[in-house]
């Protein structure tokens, strides 16, 4: 039901939904993930931001969720009174977990589309050294 609210352009009852079904039982990352995009739909861009933030620390490979915030960091700012480069969160999860390729090709993948593309090269240049893939 959220979902199809949120498609049909009404984030703030796609919030509610979402909120509802989170208490019916424990929300999985990809639900919590889009109750961030319903937020952030809805102009609630302060507690999206905060929630994207907690759903990252709660589950650090969870790729969309690091996606979501650094879109949100990237379109919005890092958060008020803050300079922070607003992929840091991303980046910081990517160094801290070298072993994790879905984190890695995601940041890289975000580094594309930011046109960061020095930063891009040299992280995917750093995985085909890591990762014998011919995709890579």
């Amino acid at each position: 039901l959220a979902g199809v609210l949120r498609l049909r352009g009404r984030p703030e009852e796609a919030v509610v939904a979402y909120r509802r079904a989170a208490q019916c039982e424990p929300p999985t990352p990809a639900i919590r993930d889009a109750t961030v995009g319903a937020l952030i739909d809805a102009g609630a861009i302060d507690e999206a931001r905060t929630e994207a933030e907690r759903l990252i620390r709660e589950h650090p490979d969870f790729v969309p969720g690091h996606n979501t915030l650094a879109d949100l960091r990237w379109e919005y700012g890092p958060g008020p009174g803050s300079d922070e480069d607003p992929l840091q969160p991303f980046i910081a999860a990517a160094d801290a977990a070298p072993r994790n390729h879905e984190l890695q090709l995601g940041l890289i993948g975000f580094l594309l589309e930011a046109r960061r593309w020095t930063d891009a090269l040299d992280r995917l240049q750093a995985l085909r050294r890591a990762v014998e893939h011919p995709a890579l």
